[in-house]
C-alpha cells in the first residue's frame, strides 16, 4: 500500500466517524425532543406518569453521553484544546426546560 492509498483509507474512516456523529446527534435530538414533549404534555394536561423520574434520568444520561461523544471527538481532532473549568456539570440538563 502506498502513501496515497493509506491517506484514502484514513479519510474514508474519518468520513464514517463523522457520519456516525451526525446520526448520533440526530437520534439524540429526536428522542430527547420526544421525551421532553411527553413530559411537558403530561404536566400541562395533569396526566400522571409513573416513570417520570426515569424519563428525566434518560434525558440527563443522553445529554451527558452526547457531551462525552462530542468532547472525545474534539479532543481527538484538537488535542491541544482542553475543557475549561466552566464546562463542569452544574445542574441537571432537563431542568433547563
Amino acid at each position: 500500500m502506498d502513501e496515497f492509498e493509506a491517506w484514502q483509507k484514513i479519510l474514508a474512516a474519518r468520513q464514517r466517524v463523522a457520519r456516525m456523529e451526525r446520526l448520533n446527534q440526530e437520534l439524540y435530538d429526536h428522542l430527547g425532543g420526544a421525551i421532553i414533549y411527553t413530559l411537558e404534555h403530561a404536566k400541562k394536561n395533569h396526566i400522571p406518569l409513573p416513570n417520570r423520574e426515569a424519563l428525566y434520568r434518560m434525558i440527563e444520561r443522553a445529554h451527558l453521553l452526547m457531551k462525552e461523544i462530542n468532547g472525545s471527538s474534539d479532543e481527538l481532532l484538537q488535542p491541544e484544546k482542553r475543557r475549561s473549568s466552566d464546562d463542569k456539570y452544574t445542574e441537571p440538563f432537563w431542568q433547563t426546560f
